[in-house]
């Protein structure tokens, strides 16, 4: 019995979508910026199979289709645009779990990312960072924890949120805190509607959150949940799934990750894993101001440079796999 194939590969024709409405959605999309202009010169010694105007077949059309499927960077020097469910070959897999209100690290690992994965599909964690998390105050950190409904075993996408009035205290207390913030007015509004917003599960929450304060952070990045994508295994195997799907041969962790990673597992599937560590640098004076609070009071401190100082602390280690 012949074994099935672990790879298949196809390719895109300018004609394809007359002979099909719908087409394959690749997983992988190579980077072909650099080589762009020598494959239309290639293209030239095909002159009787090239056409003009507006024809599929002209260059100008076979230019277009690369770059609206992601395959070259986009003029104005931003990354590869791919597909929702595209990456490049060769990328990095950065996976975190949904957190509420995270600290700056988190923010730190994303800096050159290109699609996130939020694995929601993973096991809630009772006085872990998924439904808490700190906040700087006058006489020390004060503590903003969503409550939710418990069940044993339950995903973090199926976690409810017990007490819906509890999101108004934790406007107010974002409020008194940063209210004297520089740039707290730039972002009050769109805080208070994530706020205001009657969410019922934690993960919405999260990920509304999430999404605000990487637009903040001028990085307006895709997040992928793995809720919605078929993924095998548990820990390493998921990971070296989720890399598979992805097109990834990085995967990028914190600290905490390497004590349960098979690296040997790793190795074998030829995946590199990156350690990323942060370490805070000073950017105010603000008082209360401590390592390890929720990345909030950098923004609203910093504003515009909140980036370059998630950079400046940022530090990735690549570690052997054996």
């Amino acid at each position: 019995m012949c074994p099935w194939p672990r790879m298949v590969l196809g390719f895109y024709g300018p004609e394809d979508h007359s002979w099909s409405p719908t087409l394959p959605r690749p997983t992988v999309w190579v980077d072909v910026t650099s080589t762009a202009a020598v494959k239309d010169k290639a293209l030239e010694c095909y002159a009787r199979e090239l056409r003009g105007g507006d024809h599929p077949r002209s260059l100008e059309r076979i230019g277009d289709g690369r770059r609206d499927r992601g395959g070259v960077r986009n003029r104005a020097g931003g990354g590869v645009r791919g597909l929702p469910d595209g990456l490049l070959m060769g990328d990095v897999l950065i996976a975190h779990q949904p957190a509420y209100l995270p600290w700056p690290g988190y923010f730190s690992r994303l800096a050159d990312a290109e699609e996130p994965v939020l694995l929601d599909h993973g096991q809630f964690t009772e006085r872990g960072w998924q439904n808490r998390n700190y906040i700087r105050g006058a006489p020390g950190p004060v503590r903003l924890t969503v409550p939710v409904r418990r069940r044993f075993g339950q995903s973090i996408t199926d976690t409810r949120i017990a007490d819906g009035v509890r999101a108004g205290r934790h406007w107010r207390s974002l409020a008194q805190t940063y209210e004297r913030a520089p740039y707290w007015p730039e972002h009050q509004d769109a805080l208070e509607t994530v706020y205001r917003t009657p969410w019922t599960h934690l993960a919405h929450l999260n990920e509304a959150l999430l999404r605000l304060m990487l637009d903040a952070f001028s990085l307006p990045l895709p997040l992928i949940r793995t809720s919605g994508l078929p993924s095998d295994g548990q820990q390493t195997d998921m990971l070296i799934d989720l890399c598979r799907q992805r097109g990834a041969s990085r995967l990028r962790v914190g600290t905490g990750a390497l004590a349960y990673l098979d690296h040997g597992r790793l190795a074998e599937h030829a995946i590199t894993v990156e350690v990323s560590t942060y370490s805070h640098p000073p950017y105010d004076s603000a008082p209360g101001r401590r390592p390890g609070l929720s990345a909030l009071g950098l923004l609203l401190h910093e504003g515009p440079n909140a980036l370059s100082v998630l950079r400046a602390g940022a530090r990735t280690e690549t570690k052997v796999c054996v």
